[in-house]
């Protein structure tokens, strides 16, 4: 097996150019399973957030704030798979292809921006869901319009940072001899611009995401024990819609991190280590061809995941996809307005003279945060207790 020889470690160019721009066959071990993996990641990727944003074109009670920033992580996504496997594909299958200079300044720009959008929004959503859990009568003041457009604003804004860290990329980006899309590799430029991605595009917002997603949990163990001894059945089943949230919201940051490491940690080596030593170290320990093969695909994984995640855990999400490959009609107003439920987890109505055989329909809040009424009553009968426990030692 012959030693690796690449150009800079990104999506595009891994692992077929060499140092001077010539290009390598992968390696045959991987090339009959890799191209099957990639197909399956970039069919699930697609069908998965695609989906999720045609139920929030076909539905307007899912243009929520949390769920607007939920759509634009998901279009993200969906860019990066676009822009990214077939590329990959192409190379793995016939050898690459020819790649005009423009179209490979404008893969390279798209890629970095779905990139950036993708980890920027979930830090945003992490705020969001702080906001939401911490402070749940804020936007009831503010008004689901002006929550909109501030979501709004907020996506744009993200949108238009993550330009800003792609314009090097655009500016580097060379077709090499075989025709193949690259950046430039152990260039001063690019070493740079690989650590600032790191900081800006990984570490910055994963400390955000923690921060936020701390507080969170800290709000809920302390809203668990405010409530315990004074409150049963639906208190109950409202604090394990909390709890499942909770577990949902973590799970979601572990793996959306743990894939992007390894990919992250490789751009680095690959930077900032010499020709030789790369060499030498893939020479020592050939296993790690296969690792890093696989190190690529993680971030393509990680595109795939959210969808699948949400699917798994909102019902209301669940319904809506049924709606969609069913055909079935959008639900009565007056069924919306009466139907009650809980985080990801709805109560049973008898709705009488539905077409579409469902029985439980949400109200319109959030998905992913106790409804507005059920923070009122649980926020109602804490201070009742309170207040009658006040009075008990007053008469003491």
């Amino acid at each position: 097996m012959s030693s690796p020889q690449y150009s800079s470690f990104d999506y595009m160019s891994f692992p077929n150019l060499s140092y001077n721009g010539t290009c390598d066959d992968p390696d045959d071990n991987l090339n009959d399973i890799t191209p099957f993996i990639i197909s399956v990641l970039f069919i699930i990727g697609v069908l998965g957030n695609g989906s999720l944003i045609c139920i929030s074109i076909m539905h307007k009670d899912m243009r929520t704030p949390p769920n607007l920033l939920i759509i634009n992580m998901s279009l993200g996504d969906l860019l990066l798979l676009i822009f990214t496997v077939p590329d990959v594909l192409a190379f793995y299958i016939v050898g690459g292809w020819i790649v005009p200079l423009f179209f490979c300044k404008t893969m390279k720009a798209v890629q970095n921006v779905s990139q950036g959008v993708s980890v920027f929004t979930f830090a945003a959503l992490s705020y969001d869901r702080y906001e939401a859990i911490s402070r749940p009568f804020s936007r009831r003041h503010t008004g689901w319009r002006q929550s909109g457009m501030r979501t709004l604003a907020i996506a744009a804004t993200i949108w238009f940072i993550s330009f800003l860290f792609s314009l090097p990329a655009m500016v580097m980006a060379y077709v090499a001899n075989c025709g193949h899309c690259s950046l430039p590799f152990n260039e001063n430029e690019m070493k740079i611009y690989q650590l600032v991605m790191f900081l800006a595009v990984y570490l910055i917002p994963f400390l955000a995401v923690f921060v936020f997603y701390t507080l969170t949990a800290l709000v809920l163990i302390r809203d668990t024990g405010a409530i315990r001894g004074s409150m049963r059945g639906a208190a109950d089943r409202r604090q394990s819609s909390r709890n499942r949230l909770a577990f949902v919201i973590l799970l979601a940051a572990v793996l959306f991190f743990v894939l992007w490491l390894p990919y992250y940690v490789a751009a680095l080596v690959f930077e900032f280590m010499s020709e030789f030593k790369i060499n030498k170290f893939f020479s020592s320990y050939p296993i790690m061809y296969v690792l890093l093969d696989f190190t690529y695909l993680f971030p393509l994984l990680s595109s795939c995941t959210n969808p699948l995640l949400l699917y798994a855990v909102s019902s209301n999400y669940r319904r809506k996809l049924k709606a969609i490959f069913s055909g079935c009609p959008f639900f009565s107003k007056h069924q919306w307005n009466n139907a009650k439920t809980f985080t990801m987890t709805t109560l049973r109505t008898n709705s009488a003279g539905s077409n579409c055989n469902h029985r439980d329909f949400p109200a319109n809040h959030e998905d992913l945060a106790l409804s507005a009424q059920e923070q009122r009553r649980l926020m109602e009968t804490q201070m009742y207790s309170v207040d009658r426990s006040k009075s008990s030692s007053n008469h003491i």
